[in-house]
């Protein structure tokens, strides 16, 4: 994680530590600490594909009650499968 935190400082990249952590957690699938090549590689294919129609149709799938709001409870709810899943090393549509 230092090297992203390094990387984040050289090139003037504003990131509070609780940030950093949550997006190296997002992208350590199998949380050893360390992030794989395919990790990365799932990363960045996942973040290319959020365009703006794209992450428009996720908010409004995540926001349940149509409140134009998502709280913690939603995004377990919709991600949770998924994230067992991964934990288990399975195949799965979120990434």
């Amino acid at each position: 994680m230092k090297e992203i935190e390094k990387a984040f400082n050289d090139n003037d990249v504003e990131c509070s530590k609780e940030r950093l952590i949550e997006i190296y957690s997002f992208m350590d699938h199998d949380s050893n600490g360390e992030i794989s090549y395919s990790e990365w590689f799932c990363a960045l294919a996942f973040i290319k594909q959020l365009t703006i129609k794209n992450l428009s149709k996720v908010f409004q799938f995540l926001d349940l009650q149509s409140e134009g709001l998502i709280d913690l409870m939603q995004l377990e709810h919709a991600y949770r499968p998924h994230l067992f899943r991964l934990k288990l090393g399975l195949n799965t549509d979120l990434l």
